[in-house]
């Protein structure tokens, strides 16, 4: 039993004098203990960069007394007490909205976002590279428009494929996650069109793929011996109890499952996951190629011990029911790796197993609130225990064996409350079921004849 003045998982510990708030005249706002009643952070594997709101009690009308416009600095340090703190800078990007915060009091949500993403809509990428590694690219490009802004580190994972490219002036975050769409690893253990552009929060130390940006494939997500830096597994556990008799020094027990999703048939015909065609127009022969996927015949292996979803016949056969078009790219390998007749690395190597891999991934899907953990970041693995629905019998409840096992964090939200006389502090988690994330489910290379190009489809 801890004693009353130790505080518990869900009990925040926030570094009050190095959370501040610097406005566009260079002048400090310290974010006291009276000041400010509730905090959101949020990473999002799928979104690049930190997105957040402070919430500000004004009795003292602060927010006009130091012009607030939007154009702030932002730093917040917070966590969970025994475990290392989340340590953030960022830009305030719009001016306050006016918030209740009680019956008799106002305040204030103030948005804030990665410094980063601020700089990215305010320069574009005009650029060519010439028989370069897409990572080396991304590297560049980072170093170039994006690093000045926050000296964050960038975790890159080599890239297989040579390729020339012109950016036609794209902002720097949307031209690195279309290099993202494009790249398969240099490791050729790992055969997914998977990659991501993301960033972790850090705990202050900078250490490249544990906090900043990372570019970098699923598959290394996945691969604990050679992938970037991820935290140790935590096992959370969901029983069948009211909010109210949840223990908060507790770190294991989930306090409020919010969301289970399983597979939907409909979703996974219209994104591509069973079946598709990409239709490649050669603009030099003058040719169209067809390219197909079919579920049940390439997905041949899958990442520690993953399993294909259940699928019919009738399914992975209607290749129709997604078609995506495309031209032909030439020189994408220089004579690196394969040759310019392998389709890794071109779009009939990458479009339609990208599309099938992301879509197979996003079936079993849990979102679910845990005491405060600071340690938790996207990339994680972590294990589920989840009830199942059926009632409960004499030898006990039973285990929900579709959802519980190991889970893929792809969102991770901190949430800190302090409108009641003890803060609170809760880490709401979205996670895909671990089992659900295919490794290869490659597109066959010109099942079709090529047929001659007549000007129309």
């Amino acid at each position: 039993m801890q004693p009353d003045d130790v505080q518990g998982p869900s009990e925040p510990k926030v570094y009050e004098e190095e959370m501040e708030i610097i406005n566009s005249f260079g002048e400090t706002i310290p974010i006291g203990k009276s000041n400010w009643v509730g905090l959101r952070v949020e990473e999002d594997i799928y979104r690049t960069g930190i997105t957040g709101e402070l919430y500000l009690l004004d009795a003292e009308n602060i927010a006009q007394q130091f012009d607030f416009n939007g154009q702030e600095k932002i730093k917040l340090k917070f966590g969970t007490p025994s475990k290392p703190p989340i340590v953030f800078e960022g830009r305030i990007y719009a001016a306050p909205k006016r918030r209740n915060v009680s019956d008799s009091s106002a305040g204030y949500a103030i948005p804030f976002i990665s410094a980063e993403c601020l700089r990215s809509q305010q320069i574009k990428v005009r650029q060519g590279f010439v028989n370069e590694p897409y990572s080396d690219m991304v590297t560049k490009i980072y170093e170039r428009y994006m690093k000045p802004s926050g000296n964050k580190p960038l975790y890159v994972e080599p890239t297989l494929q040579l390729a020339s490219f012109s950016f036609p002036g794209w902002t720097p975050i949307k031209t690195i996650r279309k290099l993202a769409t494009k790249s398969v690893s240099a490791d050729v253990s790992y055969r997914g069109a998977t990659y991501l552009f993301f960033e972790r929060l850090g705990n202050g130390k900078n250490i490249p793929g544990q906090s900043g940006f990372l570019f970098v494939s699923l598959e290394a997500l996945l691969d604990p011996d050679r992938g970037p830096y991820t935290n140790p597994a935590e096992l959370y556990r969901y029983e069948w109890k009211s909010i109210e008799d949840h223990d908060p020094r507790d770190f294991t027990s989930i306090i409020d499952l919010v969301e289970t999703k399983k597979p939907n048939t409909l979703d996974n015909i219209t994104k591509g996951m069973y079946s598709s065609t990409l239709i490649v127009h050669d603009i030099v022969k003058g040719t169209v190629h067809k390219h197909k996927l079919n579920y049940a015949q390439e997905f041949d292996h899958t990442v520690g011990g993953s399993t294909p979803l259940p699928y019919s016949k009738e399914l992975v056969d209607a290749s129709d029911s997604y078609e995506i078009y495309t031209t032909k790219k030439y020189q994408n390998y220089g004579g690196v790796h394969g040759g310019p007749d392998s389709s890794a690395g071109f779009p009939e190597g990458t479009i339609l197993q990208r599309h099938s891999n992301f879509q197979q991934m996003n079936n079993l899907i849990a979102t679910y609130t845990v005491p405060g953990d600071s340690l938790r970041r996207v990339g994680d693995i972590v294990q589920l225990e989840l009830p199942s629905p059926e009632t409960v019998g004499s030898d006990g409840p039973k285990r929900d064996s579709v959802m519980s096992g190991r889970h893929f964090v792809t969102r991770v939200v901190h949430n800190i409350d302090r409108t009641s006389p003890s803060a609170r502090y809760e880490t709401t988690i979205q996670s895909v079921k671990r089992d659900s994330v295919g490794d290869r489910a490659v597109a066959t290379h010109s099942l079709d004849p090529p047929l001659e190009f007549n000007g129309i489809f």
